[in-house]
């Protein structure tokens, strides 16, 4: 009997855990890497790209912002259901890089030919200037869509070939997250400050899609190898063949509503974490303009504390994920709540950066980099916390070796469509009507209700 009992475990954990660790996970890691970077290349360039039709930066960085996140909420919705029924996901992976690479190449000729068509319908509706405005958004949003779908899809895709065993979910979905997210710091970066001053749109946007091609090519290289050992290594692939062996079923740890609750409390975190970034971008921009150095910056600043507190989460034995997710949310609060006297002199502080290194050599480069300091100092610790919250919900989602990818997809989609509201409302409805000040107030107060509600 005491033999038995030691043996069974063994038989669960020893199949998945060789083949993902050694021959797997590494060039899968390094290709969501690539694909992070490239992601984030491709939206600081739209932005740049886009103004072509919209018209005004500050409305193009919005739309784009608010495309992509809408985009990815689909695609991960959408994507996540489809995984669980594949026998080959990495293919998928493969085919969705290489279609994201592709479209992007000839963006500019559809932005060029969409410009004609609405030149061509903007004549007989010139007097209707609220109809053209809205017509240029509709366009706009037709045009970055389908990539940006496809871009969503790629987290839920790998996660179900990654993820073999419902407790490895926080694992691999933050390791994934962070990684995908110190690519996307790393690229938006390099396409804000070096490839779009010193190549322009059009070779920057061929050099994003390279990248798309290269995370195409090493998963392509890991999924033939794949194919050809399935046959003596069919045991220890956890995802492409579940169904051939005994699953192993976490116990329900949480009552069915508390499984509902997270994901609004997730979507709640999802809207105030756009929110606050927008208003930062606003913040900025009414000492610097609406750039698109100030866009890349709060970009890269926003998005280096996800990855960080993302890398943390994929560190950490956590036994009560409901309870810290909570705590995380009530972290936000104070820290932001803290730095309320340094935030409302940012305008001013970065004004007076920008005056006293007017005259200095490398002037320009140290005041980027004073503004990313200032940016970091404010939001490094309540970004940290928002990037936790992901990874925690989707290992509370995660009830079934099967549903993997529907879980971890769906989780996604939440915090993503949070964020594409909180886009929308933050720019349309509360910068407006409330200003900066209630603005931040109003998001500071849906994280609070985020924590309550755990």
């Amino acid at each position: 009997m005491k033999r038995k009992k030691t043996r069974k475990p063994k038989q669960a954990k020893q199949p998945i855990q060789p083949t993902v660790s050694t021959d797997l996970r590494r060039p899968i890691f390094v290709a969501f890497f690539l694909s992070g970077f490239a992601g984030l290349m491709h939206q600081v360039i739209w932005a740049k790209l886009l103004v072509q039709l919209i018209g005004a930066t500050a409305y193009a960085q919005v739309v784009v912002l608010a495309v992509f996140m809408g985009g990815l909420a689909l695609g991960a919705f959408l994507f996540g259901r489809r995984s669980d029924r594949s026998g080959r996901p990495l293919r998928s992976y493969v085919v969705l890089e290489m279609l994201i690479g592709g479209y992007c190449l000839v963006l500019p000729l559809l932005l060029y030919l969409t410009g004609l068509g609405y030149v061509s319908l903007a004549t007989h509706l010139f007097e209707f200037s609220g109809f053209t405005l809205l017509l240029r958004f509709v366009l706009v949003t037709l045009l970055i869509l389908f990539p940006a779908v496809l871009m969503g899809g790629t987290l839920p895709i790998l996660a179900r070939h990654l993820i073999g065993r419902v407790e490895d979910t926080q694992r691999q979905v933050a390791n994934l997250y962070a990684l995908n997210s110190f690519g996307a710091v790393l690229g938006a970066g390099i396409a804000g400050f070096l490839t779009l001053p010193l190549l322009g749109i059009y070779l920057s946007l061929a050099i994003a899609s390279l990248f798309n091609f290269a995370s195409a090519a090493l998963v392509l290289g890991r999924a033939r190898r794949e194919h050809k050992l399935e046959g003596q290594s069919q045991a220890s692939q956890g995802s492409t063949n579940l169904g051939k062996q005994p699953p192993v079923v976490a116990a329900a740890s949480y009552r069915p509503e508390q499984y509902s609750i997270t994901l609004i409390a997730l979507f709640l975190s999802g809207f105030a974490a756009m929110g606050y970034e927008v208003l930062f971008i606003r913040i900025i921009s009414l000492s610097f303009g609406s750039s698109t150095y100030s866009f890349t910056v709060m970009l890269m600043s926003f998005i280096t504390g996800i990855a960080i507190g993302s890398a943390i989460v994929s560190r950490l034995e956590i036994k009560r994920p409901l309870w810290l997710f909570g705590v995380s949310q009530f972290a936000v609060v104070a820290a932001l709540l803290i730095a309320t006297p340094l935030i409302s002199r940012m305008p001013y502080l970065i004004g007076l950066l920008r005056i006293e290194l007017q005259h200095v050599t490398l002037g320009f480069e140290l005041f980027q980099i004073g503004k990313a300091s200032l940016c970091l100092a404010v939001l490094l610790v309540p970004t940290i916390c928002l990037g936790a919250s992901f990874p925690l919900v989707a290992r509370i989602q995660a009830r079934h070796p099967h549903e993997i990818g529907t879980r971890v997809g769906s989780t996604y989609a939440w915090n993503t469509a949070g964020n594409l509201l909180g886009v929308v409302a933050t720019s349309l409805v509360l910068l407006p009507w409330l200003g900066l000040r209630d603005g931040f107030h109003f998001n500071i107060a849906l994280n609070f209700i985020a924590g309550a509600a755990l």
